[in-house]
């Protein structure tokens, strides 16, 4: 993947090595990795019964009720794919003691991608956890005090002052509307909204 892609990113990520559901709670294994070696087990490996991509989606909530997605640029691993701001875990995550921090995933990738900074208080309680084959997708919302044609636009002047783009567009999908590029983990998740 390295010599096809040698601008894609290939530090540590955090790869879940088990998860199970417990006391109302999920206890989830991370190993570190490259994120080339990532990219070699998604694409060959995805039903290992050891491996599993867990990660959080920031469901990010327009005050008029639609959800922002966004199209991957074609400098990224899913490009074309229209996803939730969302990405790897990584060391950056991982909190007190050991434990990674979904919350504060959310909160990065978001920035990372789109230039807004969400904040604790926006996040509604509970999340959602959808599974596909080699995946965990953790899912919780995020209400944005503005409609959804101003996040847009918002998100829109941010990514383009951006010297590097993970994003190539930024959509308003309202809840249960799918799109024919959405991964079928987002897919289920806009469905269950």
């Amino acid at each position: 993947t390295s010599a096809r892609h040698p601008n894609y990113f290939n530090g540590p990520v955090l790869l879940g090595t088990g998860r199970e559901f417990a006391n109302d709670g999920m206890i989830v294994r991370y190993r570190r990795t490259r994120f080339a070696s990532f990219l070699y087990w998604r694409d060959r490996q995805p039903e290992a019964k050891h491996t599993r991509h867990v990660f959080a989606c920031a469901a990010i909530t327009c005050s008029d009720g639609r959800v922002l997605l966004a199209r991957m640029a074609d400098t990224t691993a899913n490009a074309g794919k229209v996803y939730m701001p969302a990405g790897m875990m990584d060391e950056s995550d991982i909190a007190g003691e050991g434990r990674v921090s979904f919350i504060a995933n959310m909160m990065r990738e978001v920035n990372e991608e789109t230039g807004l900074l969400l904040v604790r208080e926006q996040a509604e309680a509970g999340h959602t956890i959808v599974e596909t084959p080699g995946i965990t997708a953790i899912f919780r919302r995020f209400m944005l005090p503005m409609d959804s044609k101003a996040a847009v636009s918002l998100v829109e002047d941010r990514v383009s002052a951006m010297a590097e783009r993970e994003i190539d567009r930024i959509f308003t999908f309202a809840p249960g509307e799918t799109h024919k590029m959405m991964p079928d983990f987002v897919a289920a998740y806009m469905v269950h909204l």
